[in-house]
């Protein structure tokens, strides 16, 4: 079977955990006897951060090593084109798509065309807009959320967006609630449930008592989402009442300038608070399983996730977690005071539940080989499976139609 997964988000050198999925998908299915061909449109040049099979190919339908340049379409906007703000939602959607990529919507068709997929799966909702409502094809799509559904089917979405994921055979969601959400924005499609897969092959050594004991956290540093001032701040708080072996690892890279800025001012926040020698800003690795073997605690502070890849696999580890009870899918996968604990927003609670941790060694390892328990059902051959079975009966229903 030929499947073609289209990708409009970052992919090339990015380690984000879309991007793992993105590869690690396309290296299970040519595993299982699929042709697979990823499209994307990055600015940068090169191949995916994460490895990818020989036989997958891959393609970038920008590589100028040029952004889109927003501000220009934004500087349009306001002193060229003002009666585009006479347009609805619908018009002003497709107007930006139009705009932002140009000739490569044509080259995306062109693919498409020559490829002749029998599958095509979306990553982003740029590229479901593009397949959906700017170009007429005659094959099966299934479209996947990655990020919280919230965030992109809710009252303020167009319907130039919604129609895109309708006209979809599925839309993929990781949260198993977020189908209700798809149901109600998106009645023609049929939304289906299938989280991202964990390893749990690796498992941490409870007995290890010599080691320098660490808190981790892991993902791209940004300051509205991932947060991770609030895991700095949080430590700093109880800094004076905790063992001095305990420091904080924070591994996860940058994307753009603004996220930069955002890790030299935790650095220079570290610094001030003479906290250089406990904060680690290590940078994005692929062997993230090595670092959570030798970590004693996973935080992770965020505003909101799709799944928590990151979050899984430190489970898978055994490590206890804690994150903010307000963060949709973290508050599914971490059972409050079962395999981590849940916090109020702000660093007071997080603080607090840090020193818990800290303070328990026992509890450390009885919360994490809870976690670990609970990893089993995210086995990476039963998802992969679902994904199998899936992409199987899309194809041979469309056919028969």
């Amino acid at each position: 079977m030929k499947v073609l997964l289209i990708d409009f988000y970052d992919v090339v050198g990015s380690a984000g955990g879309m991007e793992k999925v993105l590869c690690s998908m396309s290296n299970e299915f040519v595993n299982r006897g699929h042709q697979v061909f990823i499209v994307c449109c990055d600015k940068n040049l090169g191949l995916p951060f994460y490895d990818l099979n020989e036989d997958v190919k891959f393609m970038n339908l920008n590589g100028t090593g040029k952004d889109f340049d927003v501000k220009i379409f934004l500087k349009l906007e306001k002193e060229i084109i003002r009666f585009f703000r006479m347009l609805n939602k619908e018009r002003k959607e497709e107007f930006r798509l139009r705009f932002l990529y140009g000739k490569i919507i044509d080259n995306l068709k062109k693919v498409i065309v020559s490829y002749k997929p029998d599958i095509i799966i979306t990553y982003d909702k740029n590229s479901i807009m593009l397949v959906q409502q700017l170009m007429e094809i005659d094959i099966p799509v299934i479209a996947m959320v990655h990020g919280d559904v919230n965030n992109i089917l809710n009252d303020k979405a167009s319907n130039f967006l919604k129609e895109a994921y309708e006209k979809s055979i599925y839309v993929q969601v990781l949260i198993k609630n977020n189908q209700e959400i798809v149901k109600k924005y998106c009645p023609k499609t049929k939304a289906v449930w299938i989280p991202n897969c964990v390893e749990t092959t690796l498992e941490k050594d409870y007995k290890d008592y010599n080691h320098k004991k660490k808190i981790v956290t892991v993902g791209r540093l940004n300051k509205e989402e991932k947060r991770q001032h609030l895991l700095i701040e949080s430590f700093k708080k109880i800094t004076d009442e905790i063992p001095p072996e305990w420091s904080v690892e924070i591994i996860g890279g940058t994307n753009n300038a603004g996220e930069e800025n955002y890790k030299k001012c935790m650095q220079d926040y570290a610094e001030r608070e003479c906290l250089t020698n406990k904060i680690s800003f290590t940078g994005p690795v692929k062997n993230v399983n090595q670092h959570l073997f030798h970590a004693d605690i996973f935080a992770f502070p965020s505003s909101t996730e799709g799944f928590g890849l990151a979050l899984t696999e430190a489970m898978a580890v055994g490590l206890p977690a804690i994150g903010y009870r307000s963060c949709s899918s973290v508050n599914e996968l971490i059972i409050d005071g079962y395999n981590g604990f849940l916090c109020d927003d702000g660093i007071d609670d997080f603080a607090e539940k840090l020193k818990i941790l800290i303070d328990d060694a026992e509890l450390r390892k009885k919360m994490g080989q809870n976690a670990r328990k609970l990893m089993k059902k995210y086995d990476p051959e039963k998802i992969w499976n679902q994904w199998e079975a899936l992409i199987n009966k899309v194809v041979s229903t469309y056919k028969e139609n």
